[in-house]
């Protein structure tokens, strides 16, 4: 058969640089040897995307079909690119935003059942609701049981059907989600009961039977809840491991693991992601090994988690005219983060709540100004809160809500810091 391969990662390196390159028709690949192509950082739909787009062209009706065909398909390679976390920068930053545009008005049927089935039917839609509402839903298919249904959601489902296949989704990501609160809630219970299991710079947990498909998002929130160098989750099957790991963004993962490679029976990611497998028995000398690279590698104050704030500023310039001119940037993701801003000497109103007993909700006044606050995943900064009516300083990017009509600002809480108090002489 006649191929053509379109692919996003790096070529294997070898000796001879021809061998790493399959020996198809064609192999469409920005980050292959000697390929011009300006954008380096599209994601795997992102390049299938401009094969579409050479095909389309070179159609007899090409102009009339393209008007017509790629602003639709722009819909998925939008949400294909901000799931994938390639930098919103450049051409995937128009790729997100015409994309985006378009998720508002959807016409394919699976689509418009998953934006419902997501509770984003009819509304503004950002790319965090892309990442964290309708990119689980899509990836929980293939964690926990067939990608084979998202392929018919959006290719062939007509109506009744795609209904159907967008609960099943909502119920297979809800399973994914239980799965990795189980592991989470197991590694607790561990590091409650000896938290010196907990020290090292290169984290490694592993547990008999976790589910394979939810290692990769358990190794990202158990980075940020423990602000590890870089951390690695393995799931024991009988005498395999299989594991994923994520790392800080000084920290190049891959080059660490390739330190070890005679562990692995296989292993691939990035400089920030793995996946890997190993016999089970050879856990233990991996975590040894991993932290005798990292201490080489890496300096204590690499190893500390740095937050950028862009701007400080008072609570009463927070405006519907500054989320305008936010949006202007938009849409933020990697590469093109939010912009973060610090306002000092806020007071807490009422009481903290924790939603879910993960999330945390305050109210803040700084001069008169009351507004809400949320911390996603950020139930670990309750601690941080001083007793009383002392004020503290928060760092937090600005949130808007829509409901009934209405708009109001929120922030999202990223850090809270409370001044310490001078020493009384």
């Amino acid at each position: 058969l006649d191929c053509i391969i379109t692919d996003h990662h790096l070529p294997a390196e070898r000796d001879n640089s021809s061998e790493a390159i399959p020996r198809a028709v064609a192999v469409l690949n920005p980050k292959q040897p000697h390929c011009p192509y300006p954008e380096k950082n599209l994601c795997g739909v992102g390049v299938a995307f401009k094969l579409v787009h050479a095909l389309l062209e070179k159609h007899p009706a090409g102009s009339a079909r393209l008007s017509r065909l790629l602003p639709s398909f722009l819909k998925l390679v939008c949400i294909g690119t901000i799931a994938d976390n390639v930098p919103l920068v450049g051409e995937n930053r128009v790729i997100a935003r015409i994309g985006l545009e378009g998720l508002r008005l959807p016409v394919n049927p699976g689509l418009k059942a998953l934006l419902e089935a997501a509770g984003l039917d009819g509304k503004f839609i950002s790319a965090g609701d892309v990442g964290f509402r309708l990119a689980p839903r899509l990836n929980a298919a293939g964690r926990m049981e067939s990608a084979q249904d998202v392929i018919e959601l959006l290719t062939l489902a007509g109506p009744d059907r795609a209904q159907e296949l967008a609960l099943k989704l909502n119920r297979l990501n809800s399973e994914r989600q239980n799965a990795e609160q189980q592991i989470l809630s197991e590694i607790e219970s561990r590091y409650q009961k000896s938290p010196e299991g907990f020290s090292d710079s290169f984290l490694v947990v592993d547990g008999e039977g976790w589910h394979r498909g939810v290692l990769g998002i358990v190794a990202s929130r158990l980075l940020e809840r423990f602000r590890r160098t870089a951390v690695l989750v393995i799931a024991r099957q009988g005498n395999a491991g299989h594991g994923s790991g994520r790392s800080l963004e000084k920290f190049h993962l891959l080059q660490a693991l390739t330190s070890c490679e005679d562990v692995f029976e296989r292993f691939g990611g990035h400089a920030q992601a793995a996946g890997f497998q190993l016999p089970a028995e050879r856990i233990e000398e991996l975590r040894r090994r991993l932290n005798e690279y990292a201490a080489r590698s890496i300096s204590p104050e690499d190893q500390m988690p740095e937050l950028e704030i862009d701007a400080e500023i008072s609570l009463g310039d927070l405006s519907p005219s500054l989320w305008g001119e936010l949006e202007k940037l938009a849409p933020h993701g990697y590469g093109n983060p939010q912009p973060v801003f610090c306002s000092r000497n806020v007071q807490r109103l009422g009481q903290a709540a924790l939603l879910k007993d993960k999330h945390l909700k305050i109210q803040v006044e700084q001069e008169g100004r009351v507004i809400s606050a949320i911390g996603w995943r950020k139930a670990a900064l309750l601690k941080e809160l001083p007793h009383g009516n002392s004020s503290f300083n928060i760092a937090f990017t600005l949130g808007r809500n829509d409901f009934n009509g209405q708009t109001a600002l929120h922030l999202e809480l990223t850090d809270i810091y409370a001044d310490p108090k001078p020493e009384s002489h």
